[in-house]
């Protein structure tokens, strides 16, 4: 395993959230530090290692790196498991192409416009920008549309094959699908539809997105469990991953419970302050 690895992020940031997934599903750990890149004075740490001032930033040691794409592979040439990009051309290709798709044409219209509007604002008590959002609506068609040809190819977003790919779209299509119309838009896409069946309930979408703030920085959590399983907790509204013996966790409140009898951890419970209305990509 891969010492001294520090992620700098944000909790509210999709692009934080990719590079947590890849961590747990590689079989990293990393120290985590909290920097809101938007604040009014810019944090000192964040100036020093990147002159845009975005997150996700990686540091192995002294070696740092920037840019979600370049640092999942490298997270992936450094893992002790087995690599997660494929060696058949096409299906590199395909990988490649998921990710130009869902940065370039997905993250906008996906997160900053459905999401934010449909979700993030209500729960800030902040005004919904209808106009954004309808916009976000009319461009997130074309995206799926691409997606759902690429799934119904079966060389990627197949549900089973992780990839990349899937690290990268799937917290985005989480966002997404969050909101009633995105969910909606998603149900006429039935190939993309069914890779996000299939992989929505991995533990690695299913760990804590609101990090706490943490200086001095605390660690990410390793993997807990490797193998999907979910069911409904007798607490309305969880659902579990077989983690462990009989406690609960319930993410969204920080809370344990028992349960009567041995079987699952890791409540599913999405809070919608994932995504950040700010300018400015995160």
């Amino acid at each position: 395993m891969a010492e001294g690895l520090t992620l700098i992020g944000y909790r509210y940031s999709v692009y934080t959230r990719i590079v947590r997934a890849a961590l747990i599903e590689m079989g990293l750990e990393a120290t985590y530090h909290e920097l809101n890149p938007f604040a009014a004075t810019p944090d000192p740490l964040l100036s020093e290692h990147t002159p845009f001032g975005r997150v996700p930033v990686l540091r192995d040691k002294d070696f740092t790196l920037t840019e979600t794409s370049a640092i999942l592979r490298y997270l992936d040439a450094i893992g002790p498991g087995l690599s997660l990009v494929p060696t058949v051309p096409h299906q590199m290709a395909r990988m490649a192409q998921v990710v130009a798709i869902t940065d370039f044409y997905g993250y906008v219209p996906l997160v900053r416009q459905v999401f934010a509007n449909a979700v993030f604002a209500p729960m800030m008590d902040e005004p919904l920008d209808q106009s954004a959002l309808s916009e976000g609506l009319i461009n997130a068609r074309p995206v799926l549309q691409s997606l759902n040809a690429i799934a119904a190819e079966g060389h990627q977003l197949n549900g089973i094959d992780i990839t990349l790919a899937d690290l990268h779209l799937a917290p985005m299509m989480a966002y997404f699908t969050m909101a009633q119309q995105g969910a909606s838009m998603l149900a006429a896409f039935p190939d993309l539809q069914r890779w996000w069946q299939g992989v929505a309930d991995r533990p690695s979408l299913l760990q804590p997105t609101l990090l706490q703030a943490a200086r001095p920085a605390a660690p990410l959590p390793a993997p807990a469990c490797t193998v999907r399983h979910s069911k409904t907790c007798s607490q309305r509204g969880l659902t579990h991953v077989r983690r462990s013996e009989n406690t609960c966790f319930n993410r969204l409140a920080g809370t344990t419970h028992q349960r009567s009898r041995p079987a699952f951890v890791g409540c599913l419970v999405v809070s919608a302050r994932h995504g950040a209305r700010s300018k400015g990509r995160v």
